[in-house]
């Protein structure tokens, strides 16, 4: 599980949003999801409590730490907000069945994302992948050059959301072979010290 696998890696930690969703979590998807797509679509919604949880982390008055909390909060938006959860879960078919709104929480991520590597999850993938997609965010925030952009641009908040957006493309694209591209990405990633 790739949450799993960023947790062990020391850079998030889950526990906060898990306790208080897991119990929740159960009781939406039984007789909803076999098991293979329950674990996928649990790890799916960690995956997204840390993006939620990255949105404003510029905004906060201390800097980021390791590991990064994944709190309460942030679990139970991902549980009300993304995919189709709790009504009913949608779970694209095939990898080809991908949008990046199945990758991405926020609009305006998808918005700046199009905008530097277009909308296709296997283009990207395909592509420069993630990682690609980062280099060329931060090079858009550097160039806007006001102190919010700057401090986006410096910080560890793209390279984290590039790594949560691959492992959630990776989980929805090739589940066997998610844990796998996750540590590849990991490897690669040159992520500043915080």
């Amino acid at each position: 599980m790739p949450h799993r696998i960023l947790e062990q890696a020391g850079l998030f930690r889950f526990d906060p949003a898990r306790e208080r969703i897991q119990e929740l979590f159960d009781v939406f998807a039984r007789n909803r999801l076999n098991d293979d797509e329950r674990v996928r679509y649990f790890d799916l919604l960690m995956l997204t409590a840390a993006e939620d949880a990255l949105a404003l982390a510029p905004l906060a008055i201390k800097p980021l730490s390791r590991p990064f909390i994944v709190p309460p909060d942030s679990g139970m938006k991902a549980l009300v907000k993304w995919d189709t959860s709790p009504s009913w879960p949608c779970l694209p078919k095939t990898s080809a069945d991908v949008r990046l709104w199945d990758v991405v929480l926020y609009a305006g991520d998808m918005n700046k994302i199009i905008l530097v590597a277009g909308e296709s999850v296997s283009d990207i993938l395909d592509g420069t992948g993630f990682d690609g997609v980062v280099r060329r965010l931060r090079e858009r925030y550097r160039e806007a050059g006001n102190p919010l952009a700057m401090q986006v641009s410096e910080g560890p908040q793209l390279d984290l959301l590039g790594l949560v957006w691959h492992a959630k493309a990776s989980v929805l694209i090739d589940p066997r072979g998610s844990d796998d591209s996750v540590r590849a990405y990991l490897a690669r990633l040159k992520l500043a010290s915080f």
